[in-house]
């Protein structure tokens, strides 16, 4: 299953977050749960949710970027 999520701030609707990975209706419940709360902090501090597809781990309860491009596009490289 697959779960969209924009939250909307002062009229205007935030970039959607897309979460993949999720194998259940509870983990699309907690799975979104988590990224209400993420881009709640995020909007918190002034800064913008980008556009983006996420994984969620079901066992540590957390999601992460599902794509590699976004830390090849700062440098990231994972050995």
């Amino acid at each position: 299953m697959e779960a969209n999520i924009s939250l909307q701030k002062k009229e205007k609707l935030q970039p959607r977050v897309e979460m993949k990975n999720l194998n259940s209706f509870q983990a699309v419940e907690k799975a979104l749960d988590y990224e209400i709360k993420r881009q709640t902090k995020v909007l918190k501090f002034g800064k913008k949710v980008i556009q983006e597809t996420r994984s969620w781990d079901e066992v540590k309860e957390f999601n992460f970027l599902k794509n590699s491009s976004f830390f090849e596009n700062f440098g990231i490289i994972f050995t």
